[in-house]
């Protein structure tokens, strides 16, 4: 009798608890459904037109010595000449291992805005609205698997679609290539504009990104988590002179090209970041429909709130110059910290003394475990400040202090 009492109890526990899990997990999901409605007013259609811009031609061949005539080159079956081979990555289009250009291209389709002024005022990813980059030597290039590289564009007009069905065009008023921003104005009042969290989201916490299904233009979402803040995110090719912010916030929610520029919004509807560019890598195929690693990146609201009165008031913010250090760096045989694989000459780590197998173990406040954590302390430095380094030489552990230069065109850290 007591067991079967007991057994009665526990199952009588359980079927409570999970009568409790459902009524919270309901609760959110009506709380998440209340926040893409009220997000959804705000989120706006951008139709963005561009037209294709030609690449650099292919450098001319090397000239070919003429056979003598006493010795013609034999070519019985008649076959055309093999075509002319295009650059290979290893060539000067991808110094030190820099990133292709087509990694930043904007594919064609919609995009979205957000309104965060009554009176007109949108923000969107800066990445939906700029002319893609184009590089001086043409593309390498794919593998006969990959599908053809997207070609270069330049943007030529952009249009705003209402919730109400109206179509207005719409101007780029101000930029920020760093957080990857773009302010745009239409003529258009008493617009609904959702208003910004007071504070950032922290790791855990729920967010939806809502935007704007293409063709119907109903309201859209992907639900998901920040997984990690103050990340680090390459805006444009580095060679090209693309910054990397370290602010931004990491989604688990899915980005893909129609929800870029959208509101990543928390369970009360407030804007806590904007979905950031997805990045493609034009010579892979897995990557041909912008869904990017399975995590997307957003500019916090913190940020928004610091840069929104700047870029009102027209303001173009250049691209932050790359800090450099002048390293090539590898795993270390201990398996923590960063082995300097090589120091290039010239540069700021060879003026502070360091060498090629120097181990590097921390860099500023940072704990490096690995080369990952020195790019990390680099680039969150800026140009011409001190870094401090902690450095393993064969036996000898060192102290180094090294003044961060500009990143020299052509190289990465």
């Amino acid at each position: 009798m007591r067991l079967a009492a007991a057994l009665v109890a526990l199952l009588a526990v359980t079927a409570s608890a999970k009568a409790g899990e459902d009524d919270v997990s309901a609760a959110i999901e009506r709380q998440l459904r209340r926040a893409i409605a009220r997000a959804a007013p705000s989120v706006v259609r951008l139709e963005v037109t561009r037209v294709p811009v030609p690449e650099a031609p292919l450098p001319p061949a090397p000239a070919t010595p003429a056979p003598p005539p006493e010795a013609p080159v034999p070519n019985p079956e008649g076959k055309a000449p093999a075509p002319r081979p295009r650059p290979s990555p290893g060539g000067p289009r991808f110094p030190d291992g820099a990133t292709p250009p087509e990694y930043f291209r904007r594919p064609p389709g919609p995009a979205v805005a957000v309104v965060v002024d009554p009176e007109g005022g949108l923000v969107t990813s800066l990445w939906n609205v700029s002319d893609d980059p184009v590089p001086e030597v043409p593309s390498p290039a794919p593998s006969p698997a990959a599908p053809p590289a997207p070609a270069p564009t330049a943007v030529t007009g952009i249009q705003v679609l209402l919730p109400d069905g109206r179509s207005l065009p719409a101007r780029v008023v101000g930029t920020d290539p760093n957080d990857d921003l773009a302010y745009l104005k239409i003529e258009a009042v008493g617009l609904v504009a959702l208003p910004l969290a007071a504070q950032d989201p922290r790791v855990g916490d729920l967010v939806a990104v809502v935007s704007r299904a293409p063709g119907t233009g109903t309201p859209a979402a992907t639900l998901g988590n920040v997984s990690a803040s103050g990340r680090l995110r390459q805006t444009a090719p580095l060679e090209e002179g693309g910054a990397r912010s370290g602010t931004a916030l990491q989604l688990s929610a899915r980005l893909n090209y129609g929800n870029s520029g959208g509101a990543v919004v928390n369970l009360r509807g407030e804007l806590v970041g904007l979905a950031g560019h997805v990045t493609h890598v034009a010579t892979d195929p897995d990557a041909r429909k912008g869904q990017s690693s399975g995590v997307g990146f957003a500019t916090p609201a913190s940020r928004l709130r610091v840069l929104l009165p700047r870029l009102r008031a027209g303001e173009s913010i250049p691209r932050r110059a790359t800090p450099y250090l002048g390293v090539r760096m590898g795993p270390a045989p201990s398996g923590e910290g960063a082995a300097l694989v090589e120091v290039v000459g010239g540069s700021p780590a060879e003026k502070a003394g360091l060498r090629r197998d120097d181990v590097v173990l921390v860099a500023g406040e940072t704990r490096v475990e690995s080369s990952l954590d020195l790019r990390w302390a680099i680039q969150q430095g800026d140009v011409g400040e001190s870094l401090r380094l902690v450095v393993i030489r064969g036996e000898e552990r060192l102290e180094v202090t090294v003044t961060l230069g500009a990143r020299p065109d052509g190289r990465r850290r």
